[in-house]
């Protein structure tokens, strides 16, 4: 199973729930972002078009306590024993956001778990004030081998495929791989980290990395204000100076001071002209999506988690089908060659795929031969011609 470290952000967006009768804590995670992620198994390459398939499956995992152990050996976060034992909640709402790359979800946290699990505590006291924790996800991935692999500067040597979620991890005590800087953690939702500074869509700010938390330091770059239309003077109005610095601000005081008793005046007699409409912005081109995987990340919602759920289950129907023919001795077709094949093609030649039993020729029945019971007329043979029926005598008696 790989382990992928990340942050969970509780800073802002943490609220109660009720869920079939129980009581929740929900707060924002993070849970991957696209790029080269150091995890249990190495350096490997998490790309969008394979996490955009594994969204489904995260709804309804588990969240745990760690990763959860049978006498030191990692198992599956699903079994009755791991939720028993270290089991907090469960993940919902899990969705890709295609602008920052990153697959985020709701992390539902039971209270009535929280107050029992050993390390509970220390959670539900991270989320009442605003703390954040790390998180890892378990999950089973297809490592597909590349030689010196690079993505944005980081050198890899596999690519993940085929994920299979199990578990979100919640860790206590351990740093986290997928840091602020890369995109994840407390109030970064809307940006990411780039150069030293947080990118997002209103602002602009620096920041510094002090005992393994990110710090905002400077001066913040706040957008220029938008200037207010200034009232429309009516042509029938008297102003005084005092008036009309008040209509066009006081950035024009000393202008309006400026100016004489009849150019006041006329100011005021000007006719209100509306002001000009502002022109629309052209339409957006149409976006061509080449797979059902970039058609999904554009989607709405809705269409988007109907497109997921098509594209895991003809995956997995497809890599079902390669392998059940490429498990018969006599394909001559590698994995690389079917995966290219229409799946309605694939079907129909796994159909076929089941070693040939040998034909053996149907053996005619022989027939039982006839009994013989002593005293019984002899039985009619090909050469006996007719046979003279004897009768039973009457037994003897003594």
């Amino acid at each position: 199973m790989e382990k992928l470290i990340a942050n969970i952000s509780f800073g802002r967006g943490v609220r109660t729930a009720t869920l079939q009768g129980r009581e929740y804590l929900v707060a924002p995670v993070s849970m991957i972002v696209e790029g080269v992620l150091a995890g249990s198994q190495g350096p490997v390459l998490y790309e969008s078009s394979e996490i955009v398939k594994s969204v489904p499956a995260w709804n309804h995992k588990p969240i745990t306590i760690g990763h959860p152990e049978t006498n030191g050996t990692k198992v599956s976060g699903c079994t009755t024993d791991a939720l028993e034992s270290v089991g907090l909640g469960i993940i919902l709402n899990a969705r890709w956001k295609a602008q920052t790359k990153k697959l985020v979800a709701e992390a539902w946290f039971d209270k009535s778990r929280l107050a029992v699990v050993p390390g509970g505590a220390r959670v539900e006291a991270a989320l009442i004030s605003n703390t954040k924790l790390e998180v890892s996800t378990g999950l089973f991935v297809d490592r597909v081998p590349v030689q010196n692999g690079q993505y944005n500067g980081k050198s890899y040597d596999a690519k993940a495929i085929n994920y299979a979620p199990d578990h979100l991890a919640i860790l206590l005590d351990e740093p986290g791989a997928c840091s602020i800087a890369d995109g994840a953690g407390l109030l970064v939702n809307e940006g990411k980290m780039k150069d030293g500074t947080y990118v997002c869509n209103k602002c602009k700010q620096n920041y510094e990395v002090v005992s393994g938390e990110a710090k905002l330091i400077g001066n913040q770059e706040k957008p220029a204000p938008v200037a207010a239309k200034p009232p429309v003077v009516n042509q029938a109005t008297k102003m005084t100076k005092d008036e009309l610095t008040a209509v066009l601000g006081e950035s024009h005081k000393e202008f309006v001071a400026n100016l004489s008793d009849e150019q006041v005046a006329a100011i005021a007699a000007l006719k209100a002209t509306p002001a000009p409409e502002a022109p629309k912005p052209a339409a957006p081109a149409p976006v061509v999506a080449n797979s059902l995987a970039e058609l999904a990340v554009n989607a709405s919602p809705v269409v988007q988690a109907q497109l997921n759920d098509a594209i895991y289950a003809t995956g997995k129907l497809r890599n079902e089908f390669v392998e059940k023919i490429t498990t018969n001795k006599k394909c001559q077709f590698t994995a690389d060659e079917l995966q290219a094949w229409p799946l309605a093609a694939l079907e129909k030649l796994a159909s076929l795929a089941t070693n040939a039993q040998e034909e053996v020729a149907p053996v005619a029945p022989v027939a039982a031969p006839t009994p013989f019971y002593l005293g019984s007329p002899a039985p009619l043979t090909a050469n006996s011609g007719k046979v003279t029926e004897t009768g039973f005598g009457a037994p003897s008696t003594l």
